[in-house]
């Protein structure tokens, strides 16, 4: 029992070592904003904000968890996957991020290597904000490295054999 306790925790901590946090900024005509991401060892954005300081759709929006492959957004406007890619920059691919809050829905998506970002909303019936022009700069944080957790997980693993030796008593 103690060694599949022992898999599942090293198998957490891989996990963990594997995700990366990035920040990003947004900038689509008057509507300017700040996020954040967390995404898995494929690029996948398991969770993030997005808080928009200025413009039409300025708000507080979270990450709407959706499949790797292409999604429908709850009011059909939109397609995602909420992919994100590692070349030379950290860039998004045609379907992008979607972010729901306020009774919006917004998607920021790539439109090809060398060309700006499109950033548009939609309100349930109609789009609020439209920009084929929006600037999008993503930036990584800096991530614990692999080999920490790693080498926290052995220090455990040493304490709880010093633990049981001590717990023997030597008869002579």
């Amino acid at each position: 029992m103690k060694k599949i306790i022992a898999l599942v925790v090293l198998a957490c901590l891989y996990t963990t070592a594997n995700a990366a946090t990035y920040s990003f900024n947004v900038a689509a005509g008057s509507n300017v904003g700040s996020g954040s991401l967390v995404t898995d060892a494929t690029g996948f954005a398991t969770s993030g904000s997005l808080v928009m300081t200025s413009g039409a759709d300025m708000g507080t929006y979270v990450l709407f968890s959706g499949g790797v492959s292409p999604t429908y957004s709850p009011y059909n406007a939109f397609i995602f996957d909420n992919m994100t890619y590692n070349g030379s920059a950290i860039d998004l691919d045609w379907y992008g991020l979607l972010f729901v809050g306020n009774g919006l829905e917004i998607n920021i998506w790539g439109n090809g290597a060398g060309n700006p970002y499109s950033f548009w909303s939609h309100n349930g019936s109609g789009y609020n904000f439209s920009s084929d022009a929006a600037a999008f700069a993503m930036t990584a944080a800096t991530p614990i490295p692999a080999a920490v957790w790693l080498f926290g997980s052995a220090l455990v693993g040493l304490a709880g054999i010093g633990k049981r030796k001590q717990g023997k008593v030597l008869i002579a």
